[in-house]
């Protein structure tokens, strides 16, 4: 499979992928992890002799782990991140100076907008992607000071391809595409957060930053129905058409236990205030950040002996996956219990997700090494034990089973909740939502939904929901012959939005390029893709 002086080369550069791949196919102890670094030739070609004679006997699994995955060397992974945070920079410094200018405008006067979207994030971006191709007068607002903050305040890995010919996160009519960020097979979340950026950037709508909008009404101006959006700074925001592109909202926990839900809100109100230090008690948003900020602290993430990983969605999934990363310590006898999991083996989890390959790298391991223990069922209550451990109460939903676990430590990841949808149906009583339907060429789709509009005792009005902001948009018929099943991935909704926008403009569609790997796209340094979004922003449409 490799050469040996190749070999030798990629393991000085990658050691820790290379036992990792080693030890997850049962060829080296658990305890290599901790070596710091080989030193020694005589270990080094012991390594190189021990997974040339691998290769000949992995099982399936493994052989499929590493044939299809030739992964670039850290060095090579650092400066593509680099070079992306680079054009990053670059790209928010000018939709910043923009956002300051717009502030210091509607301090003095509100402003009609014929368009305004409500969240900087990939729908948002799909939507001013066609929005900057017409002559209405658009803006985005959100809340962070940064386009697409979700992906920008972690570091986690993302799926580029969900098979072998799926570009997963392209948003229609990009000059920039995704592969041009990153080359491997895994992106890192900041670099899916630079893509966004760019487009945003190169749509010509500006962005509002550091905006919360607070309270929404309906007021006449005229023979103009005009949504009023009020923000925390007391400005108003007037607007012909919202869109709401808010994503999947914040996160909450499902459990059912009152005092355990307040006590959440104040571990996530502490580590607000101390992002970098694990708590006993996180959901995903604080787990995720304190693992992207510790490393940058130059200290280890130390793991205490027991864990809970409440919940079997996307959330869990990545946490799991981000133990895995080199500076984080797992104790001898380190146990999982996967609350809300019920498979038990790594085989079983393999055949569970049917093809894909997002989570397998990352979290067959932990079932290999036996650090996990599933456990079926719903968290039912959480009782704070004098001895410092958590009690669990798991309930079966099929057997009213239940069964309980004691841990140290918990990460929450069981759901999320869309706060401005709720607002804006408490603001408007009566309202309820309804599809709006249209083509959807790419999935050859004569009429699917590509958005919801706000419905106000039985007349439409001006507010729409876009992608996961409005639910899952695409039903199971649509996903079950998709390439990618996951009903909020980027693939799935950037599309309909982008369509969506089209239709209420009347605007041409754009293309979307889903890009086999056999004509994957160089990687541009910064300076270079900067020119290009330049370039392309100041053409005319």
């Amino acid at each position: 499979m490799f050469q040996t002086e190749k070999t030798v080369v990629l393991l000085d550069k990658q050691f820790l992928f290379i036992t990792e791949v080693l030890r997850t196919c049962r060829v080296l102890p658990e305890a290599i992890k901790s070596t710091p670094m080989i030193n020694s030739l005589k270990t080094l070609i012991l390594l190189v002799s021990i997974f040339t004679a691998f290769t000949a006997s992995a099982n399936q699994s493994c052989k499929a782990l590493l044939l299809d995955y030739k992964k670039p060397s850290e060095v090579a992974l650092a400066n593509e991140l680099s070079n992306a945070l680079k054009l990053s920079q670059k790209v928010m410094t000018e939709i910043r100076k923009e956002s300051a200018l717009i502030q210091a405008r509607l301090q003095k006067n509100s402003e009609i907008f014929d368009v305004v979207c409500l969240g900087a994030g990939p729908q948002c971006t799909a939507a001013s992607m066609v929005l900057g191709k017409t002559n209405l007068k658009s803006l985005v607002v959100e809340k962070s000071d940064t386009v697409s903050s979700n992906f920008a305040s972690k570091d986690f890995m993302i799926n580029s391809s969900e098979t072998s010919d799926l570009t997963m996160h392209e948003i229609p009519g990009g000059a920039l595409h995704f592969d041009q960020i990153m080359s491997s097979k895994y992106g890192n979340s900041q670099q899916l957060a630079t893509y966004v950026q760019a487009l945003q950037f190169q749509s010509k709508v500006p962005v509002l930053l550091n905006t919360e909008v607070v309270s929404f009404e309906l007021r006449k101006i005229g023979n103009i129905e005009v949504v009023v959006l009020k923000t925390a700074q007391g400005t108003e925001i007037l607007a012909k058409k919202l869109m709401v592109g808010t994503g999947l909202g914040e996160a909450v926990t499902k459990i059912p236990d009152s005092n355990y839900q307040k006590i959440l809100k104040e571990q996530v109100q502490i580590s607000k205030q101390n992002p970098l230090a694990l708590q006993k008690l996180m959901n995903t948003e604080t787990f995720m950040k304190a693992l992207k900020l510790d490393p940058k602290a130059a200290k280890p993430i130390v793991m205490p002996k027991t864990l809970a990983m409440i919940g079997s969605g996307d959330g869990a999934r990545i946490s799991l996956e981000e133990l895995m990363e080199s500076f984080v310590v797992m104790p001898k006898d380190f146990k999982i219990y996967w609350i809300g999991s019920n498979i038990k083996t790594a085989d079983e989890y393999i055949a569970s997700q049917k093809g894909w390959d997002r989570y397998i790298e990352k979290v067959v391991p932990h079932f290999q090494q036996g650090r996990i223990e599933s456990v079926s069922g719903y968290g039912q209550s959480v009782e704070f034990l004098s001895n410092g451990k958590m009690k669990i109460s798991v309930q079966d939903p099929d057997t009213k089973v239940i069964s309980q676990v004691e841990v140290d430590m918990a990460v929450d990841n069981t759901g999320y909740e869309n706060v401005i949808l709720n607002n804006i149906l408490k603001a408007f009583p009566q309202s309820a939502l309804k599809d709006v339907r249209g083509s959807l060429a790419e999935r050859n789709l004569n009429e699917t939904a590509l958005a919801r509009q706000l419905s106000l005792n039985g007349q439409d009005v001006g507010i729409y929901f876009l992608g996961i902001s409005a639910g899952p948009l695409a039903t199971r018929e649509e996903l079950a012959t998709a390439l990618n099943r996951n009903p909020v991935a980027i693939y799935n909704n950037a599309p309909r939005t982008s369509a969506f926008v089209s239709q209420v403009t009347g605007t041409p569609s754009l293309p979307r390029t889903i890009g086999k790997k056999t004509t994957k796209n160089k990687v541009m340094d910064a300076d270079s893709a900067f020119e290009l979004l330049q370039a392309k922003r100041n053409s005319a449409n």
